[in-house]
């Protein structure tokens, strides 16, 4: 765990704002190499990499204060102002509304431009939750399993062994990363591939908050699952989508 990589002075390098950088950094380089291998102009994906980047930190920090109301209620300031407290999901929806908006302006077929994000969105979820586990936030529940650790300047600190599960969601995300990027010429259905995606990142985040802090609310389950649940159907049925429309595919 290290929340502060080095200072000059006043001037320090937090690790979660590091790993945030470098995973908008690297999927937008990658994104760019798609979109020239698909003959559309890579410089579409620099802004679609924009329009993740502020749809997302906006998307992720008012999850966050849905999430929390009753802190919000007590310290608004506080709660909105402060650096912390951005969520996945959050992010994941404000991301994609942002990345549509410049598809829709750009004039880029949709299912074109999420299947190309498919297999980015799990490294880049990937590399993002090394920074959680560098910064020492959104750790699991207590356990004595072999491979729990204590996290002392973590975000809130425990000394009490817990799950690390930023780095059960590293490991998911490298995998998801792989297998995606394996199949991309393989599925040639528009939107089967981030069907695809969206079904193991449902799966992935459903069984990870087993092992999370989060309080289960409807029917013993947390909002996560509800949304994990809500993302394996979205996938399901796109890879499940008859093929029509085979120009969504198409250069732009």
């Amino acid at each position: 765990m290290l929340p502060t990589l080095f200072e000059l002075g006043w001037f320090k390098v937090h690790s979660f704002g590091l790993m945030m950088a470098l995973s908008f950094l690297a999927t937008v380089i990658l994104a760019g190499r798609e979109f020239r291998r698909r003959g559309l102009d890579p410089d579409h994906a620099n802004e679609a990499g924009l329009g993740a980047m502020i749809g997302g930190v906006l998307g992720a920090k008012l999850y966050y204060l849905f999430d929390h109301m009753a802190d919000l209620k007590a310290n608004p300031t506080g709660m909105i102002f402060s650096g912390s407290g951005l969520t996945w999901y959050g992010g994941l929806i404000g991301g994609t509304i942002g990345v549509l908006l410049v598809a829709r302006l750009r004039r880029i077929p949709i299912l074109l431009i999420c299947d190309i994000a498919a297999p980015l969105l799990g490294l880049g979820y990937a590399i993002g939750r090394m920074g959680c586990f560098l910064n020492g936030d959104d750790y699991g529940r207590p356990s004595a399993v072999p491979w729990a650790m204590a996290f002392p300047k973590g975000t809130p600190p425990t000394i009490e062994r817990v799950h690390p599960t930023q780095l059960y969601e590293v490991v998911a995300g490298i995998l998801m990363y792989l297998i995606l990027n394996r199949l991309k010429d393989r599925v040639t259905r528009p939107g089967a591939l981030f069907g695809l995606w969206l079904v193991l990142a449902g799966l992935e985040r459903f069984a990870v908050e087993f092992y999370r802090t989060n309080e289960p609310g409807l029917m013993g389950m947390t909002l996560a699952q509800w949304i994990s649940i809500g993302l394996m159907l979205s996938g399901a049925a796109l890879c499940a989508r008859p093929a029509r429309e085979r120009e969504a595919h198409a250069p732009a």
